[in-house]
């Protein structure tokens, strides 16, 4: 009709909502993170000319790739043998003192990785760089390549057992008792029927460790640091270290090209990383059990005293290469105590600020804005279009956190002068939302789509607008999993070495507390990064038990 005015509807109003969201995460995560590929192509002829035309760069890179991968297979093959025999072990057995044993296994978790890198290369290494006082530590480990080893399974092994005592729990136990009741030994019947009804749950914690292993950055570049030198114009093609360790090192040297080459080299790791993750997808979905055959063998593995021996391997394993390692730094700080240390402790406050600041601002925004995109991917009509933003939402997961930094900071450098600090500080907190984002995403996606949307309907039909429906129905029901998804992003964000230390310019004041203890342990200062990681380590320990009553929370 003329001149009728057009008045928009609920339903306008809801679609803009989820376009400004969408919008949001294409602009501030999606793109950002993938900008590597756009900035190589943009300069080329920079990059083909002054990088792939430096042998030693090269030669160093393809070395570090190949350890990298080497590396992340070796682990993820040791956290399948070590964390299996734990996972049945929580997950089978009733004792008491069993929910803290549990509770000790999510401590590498929670671990600031600077602290866990400290902490595991003081106890297993055997020369330093700079030789300390270290009563307690096994010391016997001298190679770079086995010290990275041993730390990559102390922050790999509690996903891997996480996922599996996961998948143990919710295998049907009218299965096994089944196979039991037709004479099949308990070891046959684990093999044969909780094996590959778990199998899922063993693919996802291949996929965690892999990608952990992966993308860590500044505990395994703080680790070599402290048995090896690491600085670029010494390195050979011999030298042992991660790609992104490798690019942490040439990020420190001046090169003259460094964007060029932090470009390239960033892309090629996000590269690796998507190919390698989906080939593991595709190839583990495709497996399957084919050894139906029982072998006279089983009947020993299946005996009591076999069952004891797995349980008791299982836990002092954990213990030796994990748990203590992890927490070693607790034995080196009184070792040091008296000794005439001078610590800065105004720096170390002011770093421990501005990582308070950096994560609350990280947890504010995530907050804002994932929640919506969560609601869209689970609860959207449009099944291909929020199944294709579910997917996007897994890559800054998947990709390493320095080739992560080094993308963000060269796409946000177009953006922001990074030389005042409050714009400094702007870009960290950006870039951690970048990388912070998909885990709250994933974290309320995968509770809505638990829950029927029977009760949101309901609300609707007697006429409760959206956001009413959100207030008294959705964040009651899920609250829980805000809660614990709010946990997950600040420590993550409290914790991140790798990514902070790309996106800072080189000669920033600006520090958080991770980047913070970097600098100290290659300043040689030990006892003041121990203090520092014992600060890191307290307050994650407080966000653990926190994490601890909103699960315990849900559970009522």
């Amino acid at each position: 009709m003329a001149g009728r005015k057009l008045r928009p509807t609920l339903r306008h109003w809801k679609y803009l909502f989820y376009t400004l969201t969408i919008v949001f995460f294409i602009i501030f995560v999606l793109v950002p993170v993938l900008y590597s590929f756009v900035y190589v192509g943009t300069n080329w002829d920079s990059v083909n000319r002054n990088i792939l035309t430096d042998e030693k760069l090269i030669s160093l890179f393809s070395r570090s790739i190949l350890v990298s991968l080497a590396v992340a297979i070796i682990v993820v093959i040791i956290d399948i043998v070590l964390g299996l025999p734990l996972a049945w072990f929580l997950a089978k057995r009733e004792f008491r003192g069993k929910e803290f044993v549990d509770t000790l296994v999510d401590i590498p978790l929670v671990m600031p990785t600077a602290a866990l890198g400290f902490s595991t290369t003081l106890f297993f290494a055997k020369d330093l760089t700079t030789e300390i006082t270290r009563s307690g530590a096994i010391a016997i480990f001298s190679s770079p390549f086995v010290i990275i080893i041993l730390l990559h399974i102390a922050f790999t092994l509690p996903y891997m057992v996480r996922s599996m005592k996961a998948g143990i729990e919710e295998v049907d136990i009218t299965y096994e008792f089944a196979g039991e009741c037709f004479g099949a030994q308990k070891f046959t019947v684990a093999r044969t029927v909780t094996l590959p009804i778990m199998k899922a749950a063993i693919v996802t914690g291949i996929i965690l460790c892999l990608a952990r292993s992966l993308s860590e950055t500044g505990a395994t570049f703080l680790a070599i640091s402290m048995v090896t030198n690491v600085d670029y114009a010494t390195l050979t093609s011999s030298s042992t270290l991660t790609g992104p360790a490798l690019i942490n090192s040439l990020k420190n040297a001046g090169y003259p090209y460094i964007n060029e080459a932090l470009g390239f080299m960033s892309m090629v790791l996000i590269l690796i990383s998507l190919v390698l993750l989906g080939i593991v997808k595709i190839f583990a979905e495709k497996v399957r059990f084919p050894f139906r055959k029982v072998y006279q063998l089983e009947n020993l593995f299946s005996t009591k005293k076999m069952g004891m021996l797995r349980d008791v391997s299982g836990l002092f394993l954990f213990l030796f290469l994990v748990l203590i390692p992890s927490l070693f730094i607790l034995a080196y700080i009184p070792q040091q105590w008296g000794h005439s240390v001078h610590i800065d402790y105004g720096r170390m406050l002011y770093s421990l600020g501005i990582s308070l600041i950096v994560a609350t601002l990280t947890t504010l925004i995530c907050l804002a804005t994932a929640i919506p995109l969560a609601i869209y991917i689970a609860r959207a009509r449009e099944r291909k279009s929020a199944e294709t933003l579910d997917m996007l939402a897994n890559i800054p997961i998947i990709v390493p956190t320095v080739a992560l930094g080094i993308s963000l900071g060269l796409f946000w450098k177009n953006f922001f002068n990074i030389n005042n600090n409050f714009l400094v500080i702007l870009v960290v907190v950006l870039a951690h939302v970048s990388f912070t984002y998909p885990f709250l995403v994933r974290t309320f996606a995968a509770a809505m789509r638990q829950i029927p949307p029977d009760y949101e309907e309901a609300a609707k039909t007697l006429g409760a607008r959206p956001l009413t429906v959100f207030r008294k129905i959705v964040y009651p029901l899920f609250k829980p999993s805000i809660i614990a998804g709010v946990i997950m992003i600040f420590t993550r964000s409290l914790d991140e070495t790798g990514a902070t230390i790309a996106v800072l310019p080189s000669d920033s004041k600006i520090t958080t507390i991770p980047v913070y203890i970097v600098q100290l342990v290659k300043a040689k200062d030990y006892y003041s990064a121990a203090i520092a990681s014992l600060i890191l380590i307290g307050i994650s320990v407080v966000v653990l038990l926190a994490i601890r009553m909103t699960m315990k929370g849900r559970k009522k």
